[in-house]
């Protein structure tokens, strides 16, 4: 298999998440990266994502975690807001001080400019989630 087959797979993995359809996310995710067994680190974030809507925190922890070590400042959203939603708040405001030191622009705002997902009530409690881990609105 080529490459180009584990990056096909990767982004059917990011549809099926954005879709709600979590466990094809996951499969193709997972997929991808053992097509591609040099993936880019975005892969880990396409993992991350579809693990932590599919409620798998663990794995959505390890992937996010990952992904910050390859890429410094990339996964930590998420982080925030598996911790703060988890009841880890003390965590959620470290993890959201390492996200401002390494990408000192963010800010909610232009968070939510680079989501597409259609579930609502998900996307209200993500941003309550960086609301309460004290990230800037914007």
């Amino acid at each position: 298999m080529s490459p180009s087959s584990a990056d096909v797979a990767t982004l059917a993995g990011f549809i099926f998440t954005t879709s709600g359809y979590l466990e094809e996310a996951v499969e193709q995710s997972e997929k991808a990266m053992v097509l591609n067994p040099n993936y880019p680190s975005l892969y880990l974030g396409n993992l991350g994502y579809a693990y932590r809507l599919a409620g798998r925190m663990d794995e959505a922890i390890a992937a996010f975690k990952a992904y910050d070590a390859r890429s410094p400042g990339f996964g930590l959203v998420d982080l925030v807001i598996i911790y703060q939603q988890n009841g880890q708040p003390d965590e959620a405001k470290r993890t959201a001080k390492r996200l401002l030191a390494a990408r000192r622009d963010f800010t909610i705002a232009s968070w939510l400019k680079t989501q597409v997902i259609r579930n609502a009530a998900r996307l209200e409690a993500d941003t309550a989630a960086l609301r309460a881990a004290g990230l800037p609105a914007g």
